[in-house]
């Protein structure tokens, strides 16, 4: 007879799992052509031993993409996720694995076995690897280009849904049309309602003036170095989803013209 107590075909760490317990894997990704594998080791009441191999595919907007996969009675050995397609770097693919009870209606977690960033070249992998945050260690260090606004219309340009950004630069660039004024630029990072930092350049931009605007961390105050102003911001700044990075130009007349701005973040799956 199989003996429940004493599975001679899988290691210490293996669980025993009744008919209603499922494998749930959860995945919040950013990156486009992602396929995920899901692999491992199963011994059913007979002792035999059934490889797991099951295909996932996550979604591309951050948003949680969900698959359940069915087992018997039995003991499960080990569990491991990677990426089999599109090759996904620290910061992009979140990967949660949990031993759930039932499969309908309100399913209940039982146990969290796997939770960290999937990538190609390593595993994510039961028992073994740590439990880990999606904002914790390194994120995917990007240049990201922001909305190029239509004429007479402020920078803003916010977090998506389901990242975190950690900001370390921005630059940008205004066209004044040749309205006679003095714009005097104010950059505002907020957390889309709230102001969290804020800084007025150090001098106007007048009519038909091209002037580039660049915040930066540095202790010194804002000033103008050539066609450039430079503003000192306490960077890096975490930033959560929502947050905008935007402009409040003073002054500012229907023909003046913001480029698209250029950003330099390291970016995670938000926690």
């Amino acid at each position: 007879m199989w003996d429940r107590q004493r599975p001679t075909l899988v290691d210490s760490d293996a669980i025993y799992v009744t008919g209603e317990d499922h494998l749930r894997l959860t995945s919040f990704n950013s990156l486009a052509g992602v396929v995920l594998a899901l692999e491992g080791r199963f011994m059913n009441c007979e002792g035999v031993i059934i490889p797991i191999v099951e295909r996932h595919v996550p979604n591309t907007d951050s948003t949680a993409a969900t698959s359940l996969i069915t087992l018997a009675e039995g003991f499960l050995g080990n569990v491991q996720v990677r990426a089999t397609s599109g090759a996904p770097q620290q910061g992009q693919c979140f990967v949660l694995v949990e031993l759930v009870r039932g499969r309908l209606g309100a399913i209940q977690p039982l146990a969290t076995l796997l939770q960290g960033y999937a990538s190609d070249v390593q595993r994510l992998a039961w028992p073994g690897s740590p439990l880990a945050s999606s904002v914790a260690g390194t994120g995917l260090s990007r240049s990201v280009t922001g909305i190029n606004p239509a004429a007479n219309v402020e920078i803003s340009d916010a977090v998506p849904t389901g990242r975190r950004w950690r900001l370390y630069n921005w630059f940008e660039t205004l066209v004044a049309d040749a309205n006679v004024a003095n714009r005097t630029v104010t950059l505002v990072i907020d957390d889309g309602v709230n102001t969290i930092f804020q800084i007025d350049a150090s001098a106007a931009q007048t009519a038909g003036q091209t002037r580039s605007y660049e915040a930066y961390a540095t202790g010194v105050a804002p000033d103008l170095s050539g066609t450039t102003f430079r503003l000192p911001v306490p960077f890096p700044i975490d930033l959560a989803a929502g947050s905008r990075i935007r402009t409040v130009t003073a002054n500012r007349q229907v023909g003046d013209d913001w480029s698209a701005a250029q950003l330099l973040v390291e970016e995670r799956i938000a926690g």
